[in-house]
């Protein structure tokens, strides 16, 4: 399915939660990529900060993916989980 169809299918508090996601989602990727790029230049203080932002980033993105899901499952939004597995 594409990106357009699953946004033609949405109301507007799915779209948000949408764009939550998308928004969670990459700032997870882009915190876990510092962590990565820092490991063995960085002091260890400095590195387990990096470490840490990387894991609330994670809850971030987990949380944003429930909202996500559970207004999929209350509001019969657009089959939201099917779409988002095809990519």
């Amino acid at each position: 399915m594409a990106k357009n169809s699953i946004i033609n299918g949405m109301c507007g508090k799915g779209l948000s939660l949408l764009d939550a996601y998308q928004r969670a989602a990459t700032a997870y990727a882009e915190s876990v990529s510092e962590m990565f790029t820092r490991i063995g230049i960085t002091p260890r203080h400095e590195y387990d900060q990096l470490r840490l932002a990387s894991e609330v980033a994670r809850k971030n993105s987990e949380l944003a993916r429930e909202a996500l899901e559970r207004h999929q499952r209350e509001h019969s939004c657009q089959r939201i989980n099917q779409a988002m597995r095809a990519g």
